[in-house]
């Protein structure tokens, strides 16, 4: 498996660089080419991976931390200053305990999570671990998540194309 998905992050990367460039975004070594790319690949490789392997019960899952901002009751409008941030809940991909998390998706099966998106954190370039790793907090609701997933869903197929797969809208479970 892991071999497969380093051909498929190598077929990726020039997308990847191609779409953040698009949108104003210049990859470098300080920036991962993977950078707001997770949704487009988990779309990309849950089509992938359902062809090749029909029977694994793939699903795309995504968090996101939920946050709270408050400004002091005597708070200055011509110059309000930063408002105080509170984490209400993580979620996401956490790089580390502390962490309250990043906005992320991913794929997994019956056993697995799969990454291969997590860079953009700081984290390994491709990413199999158990689905009870607490690096990954699913909290993003289910209609959320489809929204995101059927958005600008023609860069996918696109891809999906280039590497010889069609593709559809994407249904979330």
């Amino acid at each position: 498996m892991y071999e497969l998905l380093e051909e498929i992050r190598d077929f990726l990367i020039p997308k990847w660089q191609e779409e953040n460039e698009r949108n104003g975004i210049s990859t470098n070594s300080y920036i991962a080419p993977s950078i707001n790319m997770c949704r487009y690949s988990s779309v990309f490789l849950i089509k992938i991976l359902t062809d090749l392997f029909p029977n694994e019960n793939w699903e795309i899952q995504g968090g996101e931390p939920k946050y709270q901002y408050t400004w002091p009751d005597n708070i200055n409008f011509e110059d309000p200053g930063p408002p105080d941030i509170l984490c209400l809940e993580k979620g996401g991909y956490l790089p580390y305990p502390e962490s309250n998390g990043y906005g992320h998706l991913w794929i997994k099966n019956n056993t697995n999570i799969i990454d291969i998106t997590a860079d953009q954190f700081r984290g390994k370039n491709i990413i199999i671990t158990e689905i009870d790793d607490s690096r990954y907090i699913m909290n993003m609701p289910k209609e959320k998540l489809e929204k995101a997933m059927n958005f600008k869903i023609d860069i996918v197929d696109n891809w999906l194309n280039d590497y010889g797969f069609s593709s559809s809208k994407l249904s979330i479970k």
